[in-house]
């Protein structure tokens, strides 16, 4: 389920698939928390598990629960990837019958384009949740998206890639950009300005020390999607390079121009969260620590974090650590991160949903 906040003008300005927001545009416009200054409980972190078929719109004030209004995602879609670009046009991606489909909406999902499907062959994945066709929409309108074929046993499943060069009309015939099979987490993200980057993790070269651990690699695109470079280990200074094998993952490119990485770390079996921080032309990252809960766990949560660009450039980041949801927000270099809030629940009620309560459903 996507959960959309709107500002004064009622426009949808984010969406909540996973416990955060999300924007192309690297704005929060009439978004009711002040980085630093948390005015109101988010009360869509609590149906963020409940279902991946809808979107919903909110519209609220600082201090009161807000409103929702679900909108259905066309064709009984799973798991859309939704980002709303600077002319307020919502993009959609989402999966229907093991394919990827694009729609937008000028009118904050009331209604949608007609559907048009991306793969023109192959299939994309969308079981457990988290995995699907993602997004990003380039300052320059160009619409990108990748995704993961479906797995079955025996089956290789690669990153493919593709793109729209004329509005969301029509989608180019999809590149493989992973030289290896079994990748997972697959994310990505574009600037506009030719760059284009897309991660995943895969278990390459094998390793069995960590269980459900794999390492992060990267592909990379210097003429907007047209070719992509070879795929590459992801170089971290800090940082060994785990991540939890199954758990979605966020790329973004900041109002710096800087591209950064949220994802579930594997090192020493704890699952923990990191942003990494690099140029959008160097493979030369840098690990942040997002939080320090030590969550030691020989397997995977399968729950990713989101991850957003304030607008005063800062990073924030919502995670599930322990089977509860938290905010952290960096500092505006994004050296560091602060934890912000340590729960979810509805102001005037005595009810407090955790992550772990929603995953069971």
């Amino acid at each position: 389920m996507f959960f959309k906040h709107l500002d004064e003008k009622g426009q949808i300005v984010h969406n909540l698939r996973q416990p955060l927001i999300q924007t192309e545009t690297g704005s929060l416009r009439g978004l009711h928390i002040c980085l630093g200054l948390m005015k109101m409980e988010i009360v869509c972190f609590i149906l963020t598990w409940l279902c991946c078929l809808n979107i919903a719109v909110i519209a609220g004030e600082a201090g009161k629960p807000p409103s929702v209004g679900i909108v259905q995602v066309p064709d009984g879609g799973f798991v859309p990837d939704v980002v709303m670009d600077a002319k307020n046009v919502l993009h959609m991606v989402y999966a229907h019958n093991r394919n990827a489909y694009y729609v937008q909406s000028a009118d904050n999902g009331a209604t949608f384009s007609r559907p048009v499907q991306i793969n023109a062959e192959g299939t994309v994945e969308f079981k457990m949740g988290e995995r699907g066709p993602k997004l990003s929409v380039g300052r320059d309108g160009v619409i990108h998206t990748v995704w993961v074929d479906c797995w079955a046993p025996g089956v290789k499943t690669y990153v493919r890639y593709a793109r729209s060069l004329d509005s969301g009309k029509s989608f180019e015939k999809f590149k493989t950009v992973s030289s290896m099979n079994g990748v997972d987490g697959v994310t990505m993200t574009a600037d506009g300005a030719g760059h284009v980057l897309a991660f995943w993790h895969v278990n390459s070269p094998p390793q069995d020390k960590i269980p459900a651990a794999t390492w992060l690699h990267m592909a990379r695109s210097d003429d907007n999607g047209a070719t992509f470079k070879p795929d590459e280990h992801v170089n971290i200074t800090n940082h060994g390079g785990l991540a939890c094998s199954m758990c979605m993952m966020r790329a973004r490119i900041g109002a710096d121009g800087k591209v950064y990485l949220a994802f579930r770390s594997a090192e020493k079996n704890l699952r923990d969260f990191f942003v990494l921080k690099s140029t959008v032309t160097d493979n030369k990252f840098t690990a942040i620590r997002v939080d320090w809960d030590e969550w030691e766990l020989k397997k995977c949560p399968m729950c990713g974090p989101e991850l957003t660009t304030g607008p005063d450039g800062r990073q924030v980041c919502a995670f599930m650590s322990r089977y509860k949801v938290y905010w952290a927000v960096s500092d505006k270099r994004v050296t560091k991160f602060k934890l912000l809030h340590p729960h979810i629940k509805w102001q005037k009620s005595a009810l407090l949903l955790t992550a772990k309560s929603l995953c069971a459903r």
